[in-house]
Formats: structure tokens, sequence, C-alpha cells
């Protein structure tokens, strides 16, 4: 039977009708797993789209994603309520709303792109805080450091110790994915690709995503940069205004 508000999900975490419930995918019939016959007549197995696998791999990651997450330090005191929206400034101002509209309603894409110091980064953790307080689970990355936690599953040795393909597979699944500061990551071949590849799953499954970017739009790379703007995803914001932490 499959559940009528998310289409078969089983036991969707972000479904408050079928977590939990025993609601099965009709296709793969809660194994999380489709077969398929290869074109040399192999027979290929493949992840159901109802989510099941990834929603397993992301409980047993949650643990050691919650460590390596970049929503630590002052990060974790974020909030809504402490942030200074300084009057004349419309863009800043629109931003803050559109933060607490994805925190009512967390579906599609926030992109805010703009210069530093005018609290991108604050609305960006002040969404984070405020779906986990919810008990939502969104996963809050500098993208420098995703980058360095995806490098670094390359040399796990530990089973607990999630490869290279486990954590990129998880990050492209997770429900609910920030990801802070595009742009400050050294630009190669490899760390483009990469993120590539993180949004263009993203887009594809239409999966809740907030990216703030201090670069100028000319300078991203013209595959990531199509994907950020797309605006029938969400919203792409222009975040103008002075270095709040260079005034006094």
């Amino acid at each position: 039977m499959l559940c009528p508000d998310c289409r078969g999900r089983a036991g969707n975490l972000n479904c408050a009708r079928c977590e939990g419930s025993g609601e099965v995918c009709e296709r793969c019939k809660g194994t999380g797993f489709l077969y398929r016959l290869a074109s040399d007549g192999q027979t290929v197995t493949v992840e159901c789209t109802c989510g099941k696998v990834s929603e397993r791999r992301r409980k047993v990651l949650w643990p050691f994603l919650e460590r390596y997450s970049s929503l630590h330090g002052e990060l974790q005191h974020k909030s809504f309520e402490n942030f200074k929206a300084r009057p004349g400034l419309p863009e800043v101002q629109q931003a803050y709303h559109a933060s607490l509209n994805f925190v009512r309603q967390p579906q599609g894409w926030l992109f805010f792109n703009g210069n530093t110091g005018v609290g991108k980064t604050h609305l960006a953790a002040a969404m984070a805080n405020a779906l986990l307080a919810r008990g939502q689970l969104v996963l809050f990355l500098n993208v420098p450091e995703l980058l360095n936690f995806l490098r670094a599953g390359f040399h796990a040795r530990d089973v607990r110790d999630p490869d290279f393909d486990t954590r990129l597979q998880t990050i492209k699944d997770f429900p609910i994915l920030i990801l802070d500061d595009w742009g400050a990551q050294s630009d190669t071949p490899w760390a483009d690709e990469q993120l590539y590849l993180i949004l263009n799953h993203r887009t594809e499954r239409a999966l809740p995503t907030v990216v703030t970017c201090n670069l100028p739009l000319k300078d991203i790379e013209p595959r990531v940069r199509s994907r950020l703007m797309n605006r029938h995803l969400g919203q792409m914001l222009e975040v103008i205004g002075p270095d709040y932490r260079l005034q006094d």
C-alpha cells in the first residue's frame, strides 16, 4: 500500500504519515533495490527511487555527520531572533523573510549571492538551527570543509568510517542540505566535479537545498551556475549591503 502523502517513500523521515508506519514501496517491496537487465545480458542492482536505502544510509551515518558538520562554535547560537536586519537594506530584509519561509516549509532551493559580511552565513546557520530544533535532519557544511570531508573518504580504513562513495551519496541524498561559502574552496577540476555532482543530483530530485556564495555569478563554473540560478526550483537572491563586521 502506497502512502498517499509521499507516494511510497518507505519510512520517509519527512513524511509524518508514513514515518515508522510500515508502509512499503510497491516497486521494491520495501527492500530499497530493483533489478535490471544490462545491455550485456547481466543482471544489475540499482537503488529504488523510494529512498529506503538512502534513508538507511542517513540513519547509520547521522551521528558521524553530526561530528563533521560545520555548525559549531558561534554558528550554533545564530538565530532569527539575534539577526540584526539593518534598516535601509531591502535585499537583506528579503533574504531574512525568504529564510523564515524556507524553515516553515523546507522545499525547493534558496541561493544567496552577495558580498561578505551582509549576514548570509548567519541566516544559513539560523535556518539549520531552527530545523534541527524541530527534529528535522539538516546537514550544514562549509564548502571547503565539505570537500575535505569527501577527500578523507579515500583513506577510510575502519568500517565505522565511511568511504568516499558513501560520503558523496549520502550528501547528495540528504533530506535538507545547507552549503555555506560557495567559492571559498580551491578551484580544481576535482572539486568542481564533486560539487556539480551534488547539485545536479539534488536538482533532478528537487531536494531542499540552501547555498550561500560570495563569488560574482560570472566566476561560478557554468554548469554549477545554471543549477544555482534555476528559478523553477526556487529563489536566487542578491544580498547587497555594507560589511556589518566593519561597522561600529
